[in-house]
């Protein structure tokens, strides 16, 4: 079993710059069939959230990522359990980035409060997730 985080560049995707976020399964026992619906659902928040980053609206962001890792909570069939471990792997790994990046304009030389909210949600939520994982 294995995933693939990979860069879209269809116009169709959308994304100002036609790029999108995407995860896709490689290599299931499975053939991705059982978890097939769960990760349209997962993909749908991920663009989601790269959209609203796109267009700095961090909060957003950071919710329709919470909402494809809640997704992956549904994933119960044991030869699914190691993707979704992957997906809320990947799903984290992207709100530490945002995380990071809100840390970034809101300390600093060039820090502005304006991101401050938001850089305090990406915290309280990533701690959230880790709890729950």
């Amino acid at each position: 079993m294995a995933i693939r985080k990979q860069k879209s560049l269809s116009k169709k995707d959308n994304g100002a710059n036609g790029q999108s976020a995407k995860i896709e399964v490689i290599d299931c026992q499975n053939n991705g069939v059982k978890c097939k619906e769960h990760l349209a659902v997962i993909n749908e928040n991920y663009l989601e959230s790269y959209q609203y980053l796109e267009g700095k609206n961090f909060r957003e962001s950071i919710a329709s990522l919470k909402n494809a890792f809640e997704k992956t909570h549904e994933l119960q069939d044991t030869t699914c359990l190691k993707c979704a471990q992957l997906f809320r792997d990947t799903i984290t790994e992207s709100l530490e980035d945002i995380r990071d990046e809100l840390q970034k304009m809101s300390t600093g030389i060039f820090k502005t409060k304006r991101y401050q909210s938001s850089y305090d949600e990406a915290c309280d939520v990533l701690e959230e997730l880790k709890k729950g994982k």
